[in-house]
């Protein structure tokens, strides 16, 4: 579709702005006297996409060097198919540098496995009284054994 020439949003139809037909949207028609609607418009429905949150699995790095070696591939070869440098990759399987969710679904894709898991949430921290927290709430305390 047309952007709105005065405004920028989308066009829902055409109308006559200082001697020029123009595509306009429903706020901007007011400008226009002689101003139809595009026989095809329908308003862009917003679908909101609920999607879960994905992070990276804690072990990417053993994963990463493990598959590809598996595979015969060097860091050389394999950063230069993946279009990154062989120092980046390095960082990678070192566990140096963790990768964002496109570059982890990149690797993924490229060696044939999953670097992304599900967020899982913490369990929730226990409070002593109703809204307030102390330190020790936070304090994990590890056993001997």
């Amino acid at each position: 579709m047309n952007e709105c020439q005065i405004c920028g949003r989308q066009a829902s139809g055409s109308g006559t702005v200082e001697g020029a037909r123009v595509p306009l949207c429903y706020n901007c028609s007011r400008y226009a006297p002689n101003f139809s609607v595009y026989k095809e418009y329908r308003p862009v429905e917003k679908k909101e996409i609920i999607k879960p949150d994905v992070v990276v699995k804690r072990n990417y790095s053993k994963l990463i060097r493990e598959v590809r070696e598996k595979q015969g591939l060097d860091r050389k070869h394999f950063a230069a198919k993946l279009q990154i440098q062989e120092t980046e990759l390095t960082a990678f399987e070192e566990g140096r540098i963790k990768p964002t969710i496109e570059e982890a679904k990149t690797l993924g894709y490229a060696l044939g496995i999953n670097l992304l898991e599900e967020e899982v949430d913490e369990e929730p921290v226990k409070t002593t009284k109703i809204g307030s927290a102390t330190l020790g709430d936070f304090i994990k305390i590890k056993k001997k054994n």
